[in-house]
C-alpha cells in the first residue's frame, strides 16, 4: 500500500509540474503575442503618419501646380489676345493698302 501511495504522489507531482510548465509556456506565448501586437501597432502608427505627410505634400504640390497652370493659362490667353490684336492691325493695314 505504501508503494501505491508513493506512485499516486509521484503522479500527482508530475501532473502539477506539467501543469505549471504548460501555464508558463502559455504565459510566454501570450507575452510574445502582446509584444508582436505592440510592435505592429507602432509600425501601423508610423505608416499612418507617413501616409498623412505624403498626402499633405501631394495636396500642396497639387495646389501649387494648379496655381502655376492658371497663371500660365492667363499669360497664354493674354499673349493670344495681343497676337490677335496685332494680326487684326496688320490685316487692316494690308486691306487699306
Amino acid at each position: 500500500m505504501g508503494e501505491e501511495n508513493t506512485k499516486k504522489l509521484v503522479d500527482n507531482v508530475k501532473s502539477i509540474v506539467e501543469s505549471i510548465f504548460a501555464e508558463k509556456e502559455k504565459a510566454e506565448q501570450i507575452s510574445k503575442t502582446e509584444s508582436a501586437l505592440n510592435e505592429s501597432a507602432t509600425v501601423i502608427d508610423k505608416l499612418n503618419k507617413s501616409l498623412e505627410e505624403t498626402q499633405e505634400a501631394f495636396e500642396q504640390l497639387k495646389e501649387s501646380s494648379t496655381e502655376e497652370l492658371e497663371t500660365t493659362k492667363e499669360e497664354a490667353n493674354k499673349n493670344i489676345a495681343e497676337k490677335d490684336s496685332k494680326i487684326s492691325e496688320l490685316t487692316e493695314e494690308l486691306e487699306a493698302a
